[in-house]
């Protein structure tokens, strides 16, 4: 009297694929059915349905990044600055961020240091900035700069070139990542339409028998 109801397992995984993956069912009528052969389909479509989610949810991980980076290199725009030559340096130490505005007259009194500063874009609150020294040197004046409020952000290592042409390769693999997703949903919708009518027939007779069994 207290078997397990395969029905209620598999009605509950189907309603998770429903919420989860997108899938949409027809009303259909209960039929006569194997549970196991039942069961075998709607796995090997939800695993066929997984893989191709996880590789829009890799390409959409892949364009929030590029946005982030785009965000930051548009505040750093310089024709003259090449990223490659500048964050490969062997005998400098380079960090960019920003820093409060209202703290730049305050670089004056450690005109004594060693260390270059070129602000780029700035409003009434921060400056997008960076800043190089030597390597020896590195520790004094990164806290010369930590006490003046200035935050680093990290260039990823993907990004070449000077800001603007590292922005147009961004884009453009960002609009390529969009049709491949595009391409994928296509793909998934398709795998579940060719399904839709043995699934919604599972569904049906899964929810049926899980009310009554």
């Amino acid at each position: 009297l207290n078997r397990p109801n395969p029905y209620a397992d598999l009605l509950a995984r189907m309603d998770e694929a429903k919420s989860n993956l997108g899938l949409t069912l027809d009303d259909a009528k209960s039929q006569m059915l194997d549970i196991a052969q039942a069961d075998a389909l709607f796995c090997d479509v939800v695993d066929q349905a997984n893989k191709i989610d996880k590789l829009q949810k890799d390409l959409q991980q892949m364009i929030n990044e590029n946005n982030e980076a785009i965000t930051q290199l548009k505040n750093m725009q310089d024709d003259h600055l090449n990223l490659d030559q500048l964050f490969t340096s062997h005998y400098l130490q380079i960090r960019y961020g920003y820093m409060p505005t209202m703290n730049l007259d305050k670089l004056k009194y450690y005109d004594d240091q060693v260390f270059l500063f070129k602000p780029f874009f700035k409003d009434g609150k921060y400056c997008y900035c960076l800043y190089m020294t030597t390597e020896t040197h590195a520790p004094e004046v990164d806290n010369i700069f930590s006490s003046l409020y200035f935050e680093r952000i990290h260039i990823p290592s993907f990004v070449h070139g000077t800001p603007k042409e590292a922005i147009g390769q961004l884009e453009e693999e960002n609009d390529a990542a969009k049709k491949n997703i595009e391409k994928y949903e296509s793909r998934k919708q398709k795998l579940f339409a060719d399904n839709k009518a043995d699934l919604s027939t599972i569904y049906a007779t899964c929810k049926e028998n899980a009310e009554t069994s």
